[in-house]
Order: C-alpha cells, then structure tokens, then sequence
C-alpha cells in the first residue's frame, strides 16, 4: 500500500530513501494513533498522529495483532495525508515548491490550511521564483546539519542588499498573507478578498492581475514594482484553489498575526 501511494502521491521525488525526512515523518504519522483504537473508532473516526479524522471499514482491515501497549492494524488500502488532498498539495507532490513546504511545516499554518470544508486561495511562488539565483532570493533555506535536518531561513534585504535571518513569525505572516479565505467569482472588476493573516489582496478580473494593498515588490522588503499574474494549478485540492505566482504580496498597513495553530 505504501509503494501504491509513493507510485500515485509522491514520485515527484524517486524512492522512499530519496523523501525528505519531513515527507517520512508525514508518512508515518500518518498510519499512527495517539490513543487506543476501538470498534467504535473505526465506525465513527479517529484522529491520527497529524491530528488527521481518519474514517476506515472493517472490511480495510487485513490484520490484528495486539500488545502490552499498543496495537497493529494492517490496512488494504493507503492512508492518503490531509496536505496532499487540500491546497497543500503541490508543496508536497512536487519538487517546485520545497522551501515553502519546509517554511510552512515550520511555522504551522499547516492546520489551518488543511482545514475541510473551506474554499481558501493559497497564492504560492515557486521556489525558482523565491529561492536564490535565478530567484530573488526571498526564502532561503540554510542547511547547518542535514543528518539532525536542522536548517534556517535567510532572505536578501533588497533595500539594504544584505543577507538577514528571518524569524518564523516574520514567515508566518507573510505565507498567511498568500493565502485567502475566499476565492474570486468574477463578479466585480476588482474583488478584495481577506487573507489569514487580516490583510487583503486585490483581485483585478479586468487583466488577470492580484496585488495587496500596495504594489508588489521584487523579493524581501525589495523597493522595485513587480505585477503579479496568478496562475491556477490544476490538480484537485478539495478545500479551495491553487495559484501559482511569481512573487509576495505587500501592503500598506501589515496586519501582524501571531499565534498558535
């Protein structure tokens, strides 16, 4: 079952030796409980260890092994992640978008993101557009020990063109600000839709352009205009839309978001 899902989900990035540690790591807790499964559980749900509602048949259970402290299940079919179904879909099924997938992971916007019955509009750059050269250099991740996957994020300070540390909250908010809670329905020339972290972006249907509140600029705290032409991703997602961009949205007046998920 997990060469199945590896085969349909996940072979963007080859073997299972070759996933990064975090997409392991998401595999894994994916088939994981934190509590004891009853009958009752698999009849009416439970939460896995991503804090996931996994609903199963009986008829998927293959195997039962109990012990002192836990007990086995094995499953007919795959256990398919909530990211992979909803708008964080590309981070996870592509190669594009890995410094995002990571800074996402890392400031826990993952749980509101994955949230069901939503209709959100992540506007998302690719890492060749973020990452550095050819780049602007506005996300990137800094590996101190890949054996622990420890790492850090740096962006280049176009106003003052040096390397700076950025802080999870400075992250957050920006990928918060990405992503709207509604999605355009063309029926206005411009449409202002709220993001997640309390700004808006404008929709202009007019000619196909999305900005904050104030132009968009090249790369982190950049001073250059860039126009920003979303593109919809394709695949399904079942909680909203994916467009891809190339660059941030910026604002007049940042409404900063910090909180737990």
């Amino acid at each position: 079952m997990l060469s199945t899902a590896l085969n349909e989900y996940l072979s963007a990035w080859g073997d299972y030796k070759d996933l990064p540690d975090l997409i392991k790591k998401l595999i894994v807790d994916s088939y994981m409980s934190k509590n004891a499964i009853y009958r009752t559980d698999i009849s009416k749900g439970f939460i896995n260890g991503l804090n996931d509602s996994i609903l199963i048949s009986e008829d998927d259970i293959i195997q039962k092994v109990f012990g002192s402290n836990c007990s086995f299940l094995g499953l007919n079919k795959a256990i398919v992640p909530r990211v992979i179904t909803s708008v964080c879909r590309p981070l996870y099924i592509t190669r594009e978008y890995e410094n995002m997938m990571y800074a996402c992971e890392d400031t826990r916007v993952l749980t509101a993101l994955k949230k069901q019955n939503a209709n959100f509009g992540f506007y998302l750059p690719p890492d060749m557009i973020i990452g550095r050269d050819p780049g602007d250099s506005s996300l990137i991740r800094v590996i101190t020990n890949s054996e622990l996957n420890q790492y850090y994020f740096m962006g280049t300070n176009r106003t003052k063109l040096v390397n700076e540390t950025r802080s999870v909250n400075d992250i957050r908010n920006q990928i918060l600000n990405q992503i709207t809670e509604s999605n355009p329905d063309g029926s206005a020339d411009k449409e202002f839709l709220k993001t997640l972290g309390g700004n808006y972006i404008i929709v202009n249907n007019i000619d196909g352009t999305a900005q904050g509140t104030s132009p968009s600029k090249y790369g982190y705290k950049g001073v250059e205009n860039i126009t920003i032409y979303p593109e919809l991703y394709q695949e399904y997602t079942d909680n909203g839309k994916v467009f891809t961009v190339n660059g941030w949205f910026y604002f007049d007046n940042i409404v900063s978001y910090v909180g737990l998920f």
